[in-house]
């Protein structure tokens, strides 16, 4: 691209960016409006140009009248990633030519398989706006908006890197704004120790299971680290236990924003750490029971999500695969924008115990992060309903049956007989595709990894 064009582009997005630091304290009434004109462009646009969303609502006797605000998206089938998958061109817009539009890996963390989520290029030029909305946050965090040194630890496949290509394609970045590092999750723990301490940056960039992993790894080698100001997270979640443990052995916020490749960024934590404000007015979004049907505030369900500005694969009424609890009340920061109280962990990350329960992954970390002193990683196969076994790799010298008694009373204590575990030490465990670590698996061997 020239440089005139990218000029262009970047006046646009600096234009964007300087409205979006304003939306998320507009009221709520305003932010609804704008979902509505939003929700109601896209289903008119799927509705004529997406086959999928064509056949669906002819087969449902619907036309784009009937969806006139975000609760109608309700009246589309409810589909999720292998609906997406068994034929992702049915989800394509025919009025998206291939040379206006870009692809995003998906991590494939819910359904275990990866796929294309296609966005038109003015979506993902304005993206790089919509990123105001957090950058804001961070920027009330460190006591500055610009001249962050930012430290990116994450794996070379990261969905990041590739749209930071694109945007230093299309744009012209000022440098005062920031100074990126990148030093790959791939990297031993002990590199990506000494150049966290070598860099000072002012803000570390992971996916949250690294992060998890590393203050677990930090803590048993009784290490410390005085930089950064902020730990920024997101991809995967981190239960409070862990959160806990990377600020005490790094002196660090702890901070996460909230994404999918499907749907870019859901939303961003609040600085009061009341939840994860969401851009309803960029991706609608609800909760939903087994049956699929909006549950009350307050109350878990699964996510569901209807991405209203991207125009290349439109996704609507689409389970994201995350259990979380919807606030019932504002928060108190000003902003307009809805909050997720809580993010519990992926719906495919589920154990049953003995009694037919269902626990997430995290609520289980949460449960024994405590006691699993020496434990550099953990993964949790769930072999059948009541039965689990604990794989972990643990700094030299733990004993293992301690680990177990203390691992056990933690369990019993927290859910009472309804689930026996037993532990497993294992030289290393692998991460996904996507640089994700798995926190539940179903009975099986996993593949290994080198030690890190």
């Amino acid at each position: 691209m020239n440089l005139a064009s990218r000029l262009l582009n970047t006046a646009r997005v600096a234009v964007l960016a300087r409205h979006e630091r304003t939306v998320p304290f507009w009221s709520q009434e305003r932010l609804a409006r704008r979902q509505t004109r939003r929700v109601r462009a896209i289903v008119e646009h799927a509705y004529a140009s997406v086959p999928f969303y064509t056949d669906a609502m002819r087969e449902r006797r619907l036309t784009p009248r009937d969806i006139r605000s975000a609760a109608d998206l309700a009246l589309l089938p409810l589909i999720d990633q292998a609906t997406v998958r068994a034929d992702e061109r049915r989800f394509l817009s025919s009025r998206v030519p291939r040379s206006a539009r870009r692809a995003l890996m998906t991590s494939g963390s819910h359904s275990g398989h990866r796929g294309e989520t296609w966005w038109d290029n003015d979506a993902l030029l304005h993206k790089l706006a919509f990123l105001e909305r957090d950058r804001a946050v961070i920027g009330r965090l460190l006591g500055r908006m610009t001249g962050h040194r930012q430290l990116y630890l994450l794996p070379h496949s990261a969905q990041s890197f590739l749209l930071r290509d694109w945007w230093t394609e299309w744009t012209v970045t000022p440098k005062r704004l920031a100074t990126r590092i990148v030093e790959p999750a791939e990297s031993s723990y002990e590199q990506i120790l000494e150049r966290v301490r070598a860099e000072r940056a002012d803000v570390v960039y992971s996916y949250g299971s690294f992060a998890e992993h590393f203050a677990q790894w930090l803590a048993a080698r009784g290490e410390r680290i005085d930089t950064p100001r902020v730990w920024c997270y997101g991809g995967d979640g981190m239960s409070e236990p862990a959160r806990a443990l990377l600020e005490r052995q790094t002196g660090a916020l702890v901070y996460s924003t909230y994404q999918a490749s499907e749907t870019g960024r859901l939303g961003f934590e609040c600085e009061r750490r009341s939840g994860w404000h969401l851009n309803v007015d960029l991706c609608a979004v609800r909760l939903v029971d087994a049956d699929g049907q909006t549950v009350p505030d307050e109350s878990e369900g699964e996510v569901v999500v209807s991405n209203l500005h991207n125009r290349a694969t439109v996704i609507l009424n689409f389970r994201l695969g995350d259990r979380a609890v919807m606030a019932g009340a504002p928060c108190g920061c000003g902003r307009g924008l809805p909050v997720l109280r809580a993010l519990l962990g992926r719906h495919s990350e589920v154990i049953r115990l003995a009694d037919g329960r269902a626990i997430s992954g995290l609520v289980f970390q949460a449960s024994c992060m405590y006691v699993l002193e020496g434990v550099l990683a953990s993964q949790l196969v769930s072999e059948s309903a009541g039965r689990a076994t604990l794989r972990v790799v643990t700094a030299p010298g733990v004993d293992l049956g301690e680990l177990e008694r203390r691992v056990r009373a933690a369990i019993d204590d927290r859910f009472g007989e309804g689930l026996a575990v037993s532990i497993v030490s294992v030289p290393a465990l692998a991460t996904g595709a996507s640089g994700k670590f798995t926190r539940v698996v179903l009975g099986g061997t996993p593949k290994l990894t080198r030690t890190r």
